[in-house]
C-alpha cells in the first residue's frame, strides 16, 4: 500500500490518474462554474450600482406651508440635568491623579 506522499504525488514510474470528466459535480458542486444563460440580457445602460448607492440624494420635496397652528405648544417646564457638582469634578481629578501615580510606578518598575 501506499502513502499519503506516494499517493499524492504518485511515482515515476506509474501512469497518472485519468481526469475526471468535466460533467461530474463534487459533492456539492459549490466550485462549479455556472454555465452560460444564453438568455440573460446584455448589460444596463445607465448608471451602476455603485453610483446608485452613492450619488448626492434628491432634495426632499417642499411641503405645502401648513396653516397656523391652533394653539402654540407648550414648553416643556422640566429641569434641565443639574451641572456637575464639586463632588464629580473631584472624583474626576482624582483619578488623573491615581492614573499619573500609577504610571509613573510602572515606568520606574520597568525602566
Amino acid at each position: 500500500p501506499a502513502g499519503d506522499f506516494t499517493r499524492m504525488f504518485g511515482t515515476a514510474g506509474a501512469p497518472p490518474k485519468p481526469a475526471t470528466p468535466p460533467g461530474s459535480v463534487g459533492a456539492t458542486g459549490a466550485f462549479q462554474s455556472p454555465a452560460a444563460n444564453p438568455g440573460a440580457a446584455g448589460p444596463k445602460s445607465g448608471p451602476g450600482e455603485y453610483t446608485k448607492m452613492f450619488a448626492t440624494p434628491p432634495p426632499p420635496p417642499t411641503a405645502a406651508p401648513a396653516a397656523a397652528p391652533a394653539a402654540p405648544a407648550k414648553p416643556d417646564l422640566k429641569p434641565a440635568a443639574p451641572p456637575a457638582g464639586p463632588n464629580m469634578t473631584l472624583l474626576i481629578i482624582l483619578g488623573v491623579v491615581v492614573l499619573a501615580i500609577v504610571a509613573a510606578g510602572l515606568f520606574f518598575i520597568f525602566h
